[in-house]
């Protein structure tokens, strides 16, 4: 029989604290559960037992001895396998990527995950380069959805999400360049936080975008969430590591429900009444709540779109000439797109950004938060991808508006649509203002308990 899911990194800690587990024991259960499920999730490129183990031991000795290094001291977690680790190669998802660009030095986020005393576990999943669906001939897992193996779990951050809502492991990290960690949250009903641009030293990440990436968070919760968050961005003074008490009185939420109701083949009609009904928790939380529409967002989006397309075609540039044919088709295509760009679609994109940051400014003068779905779709099957493509999905999604304007957003589990399958809010704060939108999930998830809801497709 497989071992239990993994706690959530809250619980997880308590338990160290309080002797009723040790962190050998927590990491132990998180290897066995691995080698039990994984084959059929796909979330784990590559495992590090061994290592993870001398890990827990010395992570068992400094706690017993009274060192605490906080909440993340003795827990397993994975990280997204754009990250350099000194335990392997990184592989970026993509035979075409030479690991010794990168090197084995651990990137600036791991190590930071490290001084907190936590256990590195694996490196998870990812599209390509971040950026192209899984190609059947390359030797890299296939992620699935835990709550339908038939589906997709999103992306780029695949596998992590996958591994945090199948309880592999309490919490791990992902990137986000246009919703890679909000959209893989939303379709596995896990919580994710992109944070503020830059918040997060990238040194050691293999880039898709520089100006719009961002490495960020996925747990079952906020506070999991704040827990990896407080390791890896510079401690300021902006982000404490308890939780608020619930209370959200005085926070006013701009409620931007134009930008969430992205018309097309996959909207769940589920949405909606999970979206207005997460309108009233917020409420009862505390919080006053004020409809607003977004500035310039369907431009927003679109600017986005091309500054992805252009930046990330100048990173594979020569990649592409001397190793096309080692891509997968789909990450070729996209990359490769970026060639047909000219020089006014470029410029208008970056004029549409600073438009966007100015008028987002003003409106955020009047309100603390803006909610949005984080996407109007629920997970789609593979088999439609294979029909379809990725361009039904695209068309759902309300994640990119926020890397272009470089603000930090939380997706948060809302409930389930008739099949089952995870809805997700998504909630925007201004900059380096990551406490007050961990505050308001927090908030959210004391009322509510979708965040921790098992899969059936796992036990």
């Amino acid at each position: 029989m497989s071992p239990g899911p993994l706690p959530d990194v809250e619980v997880a800690a308590a338990q160290l604290r309080a002797g009723r587990v040790s962190s050998r024991a927590l990491t132990e259960a998180a290897i066995a559960r691995a080698k039990e499920l994984d084959g059929r999730l796909g979330a784990y490129v590559e495992r590090f037992d061994e290592d993870a183990l001398a890990a827990a031991e010395a992570a068992d000795s400094e706690l017993a001895a009274g060192t605490d290094r906080g909440p993340l001291h003795g827990v397993p977690v994975a990280v997204k396998d754009l990250l350099a680790t000194s335990e392997a190669p990184t592989r970026a998802g993509s035979q075409a990527f030479d690991p010794d660009e990168i090197g084995r030095a651990d990137a600036a986020a791991v190590a930071a995950l490290r001084r907190a005393g936590a256990i590195l576990l694996a490196k998870t999943t990812t599209m390509e380069f971040a950026v192209g669906q899984a190609n059947p001939d390359d030797p890299f897992p296939l992620p699935r959805d835990p709550w339908d193996l038939a589906r997709w779990p999103g992306g780029s951050s695949s596998g992590t999400a996958v591994a945090v809502a199948a309880g592999l492991v309490p919490a791990g990290l992902g990137t986000d360049t246009l919703g890679s960690i909000r959209i893989p949250a939303c379709f596995c009903g896990v919580t994710g936080l992109m944070p503020t641009l830059g918040l997060v030293d990238g040194a050691g990440c293999v880039p898709l975008a520089p100006s719009l990436d961002r490495i960020g968070p996925i747990a079952r919760s906020a506070r999991g969430c704040r827990a990896l968050l407080g390791a890896t961005a510079p401690r300021d003074g902006d982000l404490g590591s308890e939780a608020g008490d619930g209370d959200l009185r005085g926070v006013r939420v701009g409620v931007e429900r134009r930008a969430g109701w992205a018309p097309g083949p996959l909207h769940d009609e589920a949405l909606r009444p999970a979206f207005e009904a997460a309108m009233t928790i917020l409420e009862r939380a505390g919080a006053t709540l004020k409809e607003v529409q977004v500035p310039l967002y369907d431009d927003a989006v679109e600017a986005g779109w091309t500054t992805m397309q252009a930046e990330s075609f100048e990173l594979h540039r020569d990649r592409l000439a001397a190793r096309g044919h080692l891509y997968g088709p789909d990450a070729r295509a996209i990359l490769s797109a970026g060639s047909a760009l000219d020089r006014v679609a470029i410029v208008e994109a970056g004029r549409v950004r600073s438009e966007s940051r100015r008028s987002l400014a003003s409106l955020m003068a009047d309100v603390d938060l803006i909610a949005t779905p984080t996407t109007s779709c629920v997970a789609p099957t593979y088999a439609s991808l294979e029909g379809e493509g990725m361009t039904p999905v695209l068309a759902a999604l309300n994640t990119m508006y926020w890397n272009l304007v470089g603000l930090p957003a939380l997706a948060l589990p809302i409930g389930f649509n008739a099949e089952g399958l995870p809805l997700s809010l998504q909630l925007a704060g201004r900059t380096r203002e990551e406490e007050l939108l961990l505050r308001a999930g927090e908030a959210f998830q004391q009322l509510t308990d979708w965040h921790l809801a098992t899969p059936p497709a796992v036990p």
